[in-house]
């Protein structure tokens, strides 16, 4: 079945015109260049994608390091401040004074240091000395109070860190992050503990202040631990950040614990490009993520312009080519065209389709030659009209010539032997009917209505009846509307007269002749049946092809036959059935019209 269809499809295209192949062909080419660029395209938008997301990527990976940076400022200061020689010194006195006021008194020699490093860097919102017995130094910048089980935690990290640097997470009730460490005496080597120093400092503060390193459009950042999320300047869009079906957090498990990629995600059906990085210094995670659309705003835009100018390019080239094939393909169009006329006859016609002769290449002389022999087939044509017209109207007159002293030979022979039988008034009304007959056979016009041809039936009829007398019965039907419709004079009596000759006379039965005319669509059919003896196959056969001697030296069908061939050409049928012992009926099909064109 696939097979076949192929070959039909081939077909078609090898039936279509030349302009339609010049068009499939181009067409395709250009179909073929417009895919071709599309895709490779696509693979250079693909490339820039991967390129982009590693870019982005890295830019992640800049923007942490310069927020883990100032983290790492803040311990810094915390290790510059507890290893300072001068502040071990005075811690050192502070803490040798028994009495509580003067030690009280002592600290505030300490002020100046630590107001220096508060003022120095705006994100850290409060500094806090505390021996955990009976001082306590605070300076406050900004922020809130700190809840006292996030202060005893601090303090208790650090004691256990033995003068590391911890820090705490922001919290929901406290959004700063909470750092510090013990210090230990350094000056005389003892490491005693001195004091612990606690540092509390806003990472929004520092993320804000850098996230205009990310060259994005629109940038929202989001730093998440396991558990609670430390950063998010967009709490609605990170809602479900720290969800166990995160992807992020699948990845890192797939990869042994490693977060560092990147995705697209659809939220609330718009598509987000997300980034994140996992921090080598700790276990936050750093998350971009923007809209699709304000990162590939012109990207997607040019792609969308490249598609509509590529559709507009291929439409534009395809009218282009349609018209540049319809000059290409006219003058072929028209000879081709002009051809197919001159089949049906119409030489001058098919002259004026052609366009006159402008160009000398091959389709204009094939064009040019084509004229001239149009030319010369119309000056033959004209210089033999003439001797054909004169040869068939001399056969035609030949041919009817035929048919009258066939007919009058019978007719005069049936009124000899009425006369012998003394049945004179009949012979006479027979010789009336008889001259109805001779007149209409010697009139110079060879056509006849149908109206005629069943008047004159009527006498040739009357003659028959009282020859056969009660063994034949006649049936006339004709059409209004075919009466006036021409047929060759003096077809229909013979038709009757074969009826007669073989039917009839060989028949010891009653047989009855029908002559029926009417119009079937554009066609007239003239049927003459008779329900004689009819004829066995072999002589059906010869009485087709016209090879059948016929009785009393008469012309009868081929007559017929070839009288129809001389006035309506191709356009008529002849028809001959017959069965043995059922009967005979004969059919003309000829065109039918009123006064009849083919005449």
């Amino acid at each position: 079945m696939k097979m076949w269809k192929r070959i039909q499809r081939g077909t078609r295209y090898k039936d279509s015109s030349l302009q339609q192949k010049i068009m499939i062909i181009c067409l395709l080419a250009l179909g073929s260049m417009t895919v071709f660029s599309l895709f490779a395209m696509r693979i250079t938008q693909n490339i820039y994608d991967k390129k982009l997301y590693e870019r982005s990527v890295l830019e992640l990976e800049y923007f942490s390091k310069i927020v883990e940076g100032e983290m790492d400022a803040v311990e810094n200061l915390t290790f510059e401040i507890a290893m300072d020689g001068e502040f071990q010194r005075q811690l050192s006195e502070v803490n040798s004074v028994k009495d509580k006021q003067v030690k009280w008194m002592a600290m505030y020699s300490l002020r100046d240091k630590m107001n220096v490093e508060s003022i120095r860097d705006n994100t850290i919102t409060e500094i806090i000395y505390d021996n955990k017995q009976e001082i306590k130094y605070e300076i406050r910048n900004a922020g809130q109070e700190i809840p006292n089980e996030l202060y005893d935690t601090i303090l208790k990290r650090t004691t256990e860190a033995n003068g590391a640097y911890v820090f705490l997470n922001p919290t929901e009730e406290y959004p700063y992050i909470l750092s510090g460490r013990d210090i230990r005496n350094r000056i005389d080597l003892s490491l005693k503990y001195m004091g612990t120093l606690i540092i509390a400092y806003d990472i929004k503060g520092i993320i804000d202040k850098n996230i205009k390193s990310l060259s994005g459009v629109e940038n929202n950042v989001c730093v998440y631990t396991d558990g609670q999320i430390v950063y998010s300047n967009n709490d609605e869009l990170f809602s479900g950040i720290l969800d166990v079906d995160n992807p992020m957090k699948r990845h890192a498990a797939d990869e042994g614990g490693a977060v560092n990629g990147y995705e697209i995600v659809n939220k609330n059906g718009k598509k987000y490009f997300r980034c994140y990085l996992k921090s080598e210094k700790s276990d936050w995670v750093f998350v971009n993520e923007c809209t699709y659309e304000s990162i590939y705003r012109t990207l997607i835009f040019a792609n969308r312009a490249l598609i509509v100018a590529a559709i507009l390019l291929f439409a534009v080239f395809a009218v282009i080519l349609r018209k540049v094939c319809v000059v290409i393909t006219s003058p072929l169009t028209n000879l081709a065209e002009s051809m197919r006329i001159v089949e049906n006859g119409d030489f001058e016609k098919a002259k004026s389709i052609l366009l006159p002769v402008e160009t000398h290449d091959e389709v204009g002389l094939l064009s040019e030659e084509f004229h001239i022999m149009l030319d010369k087939i119309v000056v033959l044509i004209r210089e033999n009209y003439e001797k054909q017209l004169t040869l068939i109207d001399t056969r035609y007159k030949a041919l009817q010539a035929q048919i009258n002293p066939h007919f009058l030979y019978n007719t005069l022979n049936s009124v000899g032997w009425m006369i012998k039988a003394g049945r004179n008034e009949e012979a006479q009304k027979m010789l009336t009917a008889l001259g109805h007959q001779l007149r209409s056979a010697f009139r110079e016009e060879p056509m006849a209505s149908i109206a005629e041809e069943m008047e004159l039936l009527e006498h040739y009829i009357y003659i028959q009846k009282i020859r056969y007398a009660e063994r034949v019965d006649f049936i006339l039907q004709a059409e209004d509307e075919v009466m006036d419709t021409r047929v060759p004079r003096l077809s229909f009596q013979p038709l009757v007269e074969n009826a007669i000759n073989y039917g009839v006379e060989y028949s010891s039965e009653m047989c009855t002749v029908k002559v029926h005319a009417y119009r079937q669509g554009d066609r007239v059919r003239i049927e003459v049946s008779d329900n004689g003896v009819g004829m066995d196959p072999e002589r059906l056969r010869k009485v087709r092809n016209f090879t059948m001697q016929p009785r009393q030296h008469g012309i009868g069908l081929k007559n017929i036959n070839q009288r129809l061939e001389l006035i309506f050409g191709s356009y008529y049928q002849f028809l001959i059935d017959s069965q043995e012992g059922v009967g005979t009926t004969i059919i003309i099909e000829i065109p039918w019209g009123q006064g009849n064109d083919y005449v």
